[in-house]
């Protein structure tokens, strides 16, 4: 058993140095191993994050068009209000000037049959 341990003290330097060159190389590997794995991870996360922002803008793409939709519908349904409302004002004010019989209250008598 000797003769399998027995080395010479340049020998036994190279393999100190052999295990402590190994022994500092295992963290750098770890760490690099650690940092390809978050950056597959950030990658993967990247990916949903880009497709869930694509939905939500699509999303809010169509209820702007649904919006802009409503508010021309509601613009058409003023303008027509404005209509009546001017038209319901003329058949007033015609109304008001027509002459009233006296007797009967009416804008003219009444045949009774």
């Amino acid at each position: 058993m000797n003769s399998l341990f027995a080395l010479t003290e340049g020998e036994r330097i190279a393999l100190i140095g052999l295990v402590a060159a190994v022994g500092a190389g295992i963290p750098g590997a770890f760490t690099l191993w650690l940092t390809n794995r978050v950056k597959k991870e950030n990658t993967t996360q990247h990916g949903q994050s880009q497709k869930q922002l694509g939905k939500l803008t699509e999303v809010v793409t169509v209820q702007t068009v649904k919006l802009d939709e409503v508010r021309d519908d509601v613009r058409e349904i003023a303008v027509k209000v404005d209509q009546h409302s001017d038209l319901i004002a003329r058949h007033d004010e015609h109304l008001h000037h027509l002459p009233v019989h006296r007797a009967t209250g009416t804008d003219g008598p009444r045949s009774i049959t």
